[in-house]
């Protein structure tokens, strides 16, 4: 989560407004979240998780359901990848940007965010 912080932090910087998913997995990361003063969602389904996709301009996430339904909701959407291979596992999406790292490592915050501010919308 923390690499997603330090990610967040670059945007707010960059006067992004930042709004963060959690679920069940992260349950335990949100009063850390919540303390960060950075908006915090925490959508109980699919529907309501698409949805608040429609009232946003872009999506970061890793490499995860969540991002594919990101890229097929249209959002223009960032997806970071490590050790998986993009070529196979990668959303589909007129509007997808796969960030990945070298060889089997995740990319740096700084080639997340360089990735971002070079094909962001």
């Amino acid at each position: 989560m923390d690499f997603f912080l330090q990610i967040a932090g670059k945007a707010v910087q960059n006067h992004f407004s930042v709004v963060f998913l959690a679920g069940e997995a992260e349950e335990d990361l949100l009063p850390g979240l919540q303390r960060s003063g950075l908006e915090v969602m925490t959508p109980s389904n699919l529907s309501e998780m698409a949805g608040l996709f429609l009232r946003q301009d872009w999506f970061l996430g890793n490499d995860s359901g969540i991002t594919h339904l990101a890229a097929l909701c249209g959002l223009k959407t960032f997806a970071i990848f490590g050790p998986g291979d993009p070529v196979l596992w990668s959303p589909w999406g007129k509007d997808v940007t796969v960030i990945h790292g070298e060889a089997s490592a995740w990319p740096s915050v700084q080639a997340v965010w360089e990735g971002i501010c070079v094909n962001r919308p």
